[in-house]
């Protein structure tokens, strides 16, 4: 057996080593000239690193005229380059070649299983208005994907215009999409559909959904839609996304907190305490809203207010609890709702009830609001103040 000559093996580790440090160099400097970013310096680099697809893709774009001819060396050096198929599908498509441009995206989403070539030839089909497939891929995009589907669930509505129904269709896995469907349908002010989305939504265990959810609430309510902001409000409350109750206008629950247990949010129908210089309030526990006037206060200051969903043509009574401890001479507070005003209260140390009646008239949502109205004769109130609870309840005809 003929013995090994040990002088080939060291030339042929030198030469190995000498091929691998003229590689290295190669593409360090292919690196470097990458980083110029012309087009000289990128016909260099893609010379220096013929394996390496990068420098081509920047030449495609600075040459666009040149485009096709760098995406076929890429598909050359790279077949299994998912980007690479989508571009020949996308030009065959622009070309009138639609039988070739599908074969070309069906390849790069066989290729590739990821969101990009799923929903590229999801919206080749959409075009072509083949929605069996269309929806087949746009299932293949959004079932893996976790990132924002906003723009998926825009094209789906053009075909599926129920929200619902659309989610059924599309079925994405990642469960913040439903925030980002409802999002999309809130700015879009479609709050009706928006509102049967919300208990989905509402389950969805990600943060951020009680804000959204508050949100399309208020944005409901300024729009005049009630009955959807009621729907907003009640599924955050049923998911627990907001410590109060559920509200039910038809019933005459119209009040989530009337016990004041929770310090306001304020938050749509919660309790709000506007900031009032001269004034401090406090809500929750031991039970009650509790307010102290220094007397500085502006005159007219609103230190309480509410929004009432109410139902339209429908009479009701406010009922109130309180106790009031102002100095002498103090006025005393009043409610305004409906554009009414009731008596200014009577001065009482604790446990007083009184009410007040009034019509909602043609509305389905009216403020109601504490205030301190200046009197003829009387000084601005200063003292404590106490109300423990606060009642709105229909008034049932004899």
């Amino acid at each position: 057996m003929p013995e090994k000559n040990p002088y080939s093996s060291l030339v042929g580790g030198r030469l190995l080593l000498l091929f691998l440090s003229a590689l290295s160099l190669c593409q360090f400097v292919s690196a470097l000239l990458e980083s110029h970013g012309t087009q000289p310096a990128l016909t260099w680099a893609a010379r220096l690193s013929p394996l390496d697809h990068h420098p081509r893709l920047l030449l495609a774009d600075l040459e666009p005229h040149h485009a096709p001819r760098h995406w076929n060396e890429i598909r050359s050096l790279h077949p299994a380059y998912a980007p690479a198929w989508i571009r020949l599908g996308l030009d065959l498509e622009r070309q009138g070649d639609l039988t070739r441009a599908q074969q070309a995206l069906a390849h790069a989403a066989r290729l590739d299983r990821a969101f990009l070539p799923q929903w590229t030839l999801a919206n080749f089909h959409f075009r072509r208005g083949d929605e069996a497939r269309f929806w087949h891929y746009a299932r293949s995009a959004a079932s893996p994907y976790q990132g924002d589907l906003t723009g998926v669930f825009s094209l789906c509505l053009r075909i599926e215009p129920d929200p619902l129904a659309m989610l059924d269709r599309l079925q994405p896995a990642y469960p913040a999409a439903r925030l980002d469907l409802l999002g999309l349908l809130l700015r879009q002010q479609r709050f009706t559909d928006a509102a049967r989305l919300a208990p989905r939504a509402a389950s969805t265990p990600v943060r951020g959904t009680g804000e959204m959810l508050l949100a399309g609430c208020q944005s409901a309510n300024d729009a005049g839609d009630t009955a959807s902001a009621v729907a907003f409000w009640n599924a955050a409350a049923a998911h627990r996304w907001i410590a109060r109750a559920p509200l039910n206008p038809a019933q005459g629950v119209l009040i989530a907190d009337p016990a004041f247990h929770h310090q306001p949010t304020p938050a749509c129908f919660d309790w709000a305490l506007p900031a009032q210089n001269g004034v401090l309030a406090h809500a929750g526990l031991p039970a009650g809203l509790r307010i102290e006037m220094s007397g500085m206060q502006p005159a007219g200051a609103v230190v309480a207010r509410l929004r009432l969903p109410v139902q339209p043509g429908t009479r009701y009574r406010l009922v109130w609890r309180y106790g009031v401890e102002f100095t002498p001479n103090s006025s005393t507070p009043v409610w305004r709702i409906a554009g009414l005003q009731t008596e200014p209260w009577p001065l009482a140390a604790q446990g007083r009830e009184e009410s007040f009646e009034f019509a909602s008239g043609v509305s389905s949502l009216l403020d109601l609001e504490l205030l301190l109205p200046p009197a003829k004769g009387r000084t601005r109130p200063e003292g404590k103040l106490r109300l423990e609870w606060v009642r709105v309840e229909p008034v049932r005809s004899a």
